[in-house]
């Protein structure tokens, strides 16, 4: 099954625009199959070429924490009272 053959939106707040939403998405759940024409459809809905690598890079970043922090099996930080 493809993921480009599925329609529809995501679950969002509102408060980041839907590009955004969508690179998140495929970056956690589907990165392996990432193609160029995806990131130039991004590009062609209007995301700059600068805010997709920002939103890589902060996606990733989180992603990797989280990942090791399920790993360690600690609460999250975002579960820390402060």
């Amino acid at each position: 099954m493809s993921p480009y053959g599925l329609e529809g939106s995501h679950d969002s707040l509102g408060e980041l625009p839907n590009q955004v939403v969508e690179v998140v998405h495929r970056v956690v759940t589907d990165p392996g199959r990432i193609a160029g024409h995806w990131v130039e459809g991004l590009l062609e809905q209007g995301m700059t070429d600068c805010e997709y690598v920002e939103t890589l890079g902060v996606a990733v970043a989180t992603l990797v924490v989280d990942t090791f922090t399920r790993a360690m099996r600690s609460p999250s930080p975002r579960s820390r009272s402060t």
